[in-house]
């Protein structure tokens, strides 16, 4: 075989003819290996079985966060501060989903979480807000 590629290019097996065999290439001249080329679906479906783990990894990192918001008691001593964190988390496992795309089912069960956590957030603090005016009137009286 020549060596048309060159010392440039990287080590590794590159296509000969119509594609159907792939030879390999040391860095410095080509070497007699051949294999069958490679199928780029076998690319293809590791980049959609990384974005499925992606995928759960977000729903699962979203739900815990989602619980953090949900099921953390609040008191006018220890404030909402823990439901934000939850509602943070989900917020941006919701975001990660998004822009790796990893699927429609991923991304709105991930907004649901994140409309949820905020739900009670907001709930909290209204709440809070409320029995903080009752002991300032029980105060002031």
């Amino acid at each position: 075989m020549s060596e048309a590629s060159g010392p440039s290019a990287p080590p590794g097996w590159y296509p000969v003819g119509d594609g159907s065999t792939e030879t390999y290439w040391d860095g410095s001249s080509w070497t007699n290996a051949t294999r069958p080329a490679q199928p780029p679906e076998a690319a293809a479906s590791s980049v959609v079985l990384n974005k499925r783990v992606i995928g759960w990894a977000t729903v699962i990192a979203g739900v815990i966060g989602g619980a953090v918001a949900c099921f953390t008691q609040v008191s006018l001593l220890s404030g909402t501060g823990t439901v934000w964190v939850g509602f943070v988390i989900a917020a941006l496992a919701l975001v990660v989903a998004a822009v790796v795309k990893v699927g429609k089912r991923f991304v709105i069960a991930l907004a649901l979480v994140v409309a949820l956590s905020l739900a009670v957030a907001i709930y909290d603090e209204v709440q809070l807000a409320h029995k903080r005016d009752q002991l300032t009137h029980l105060f002031d009286d």
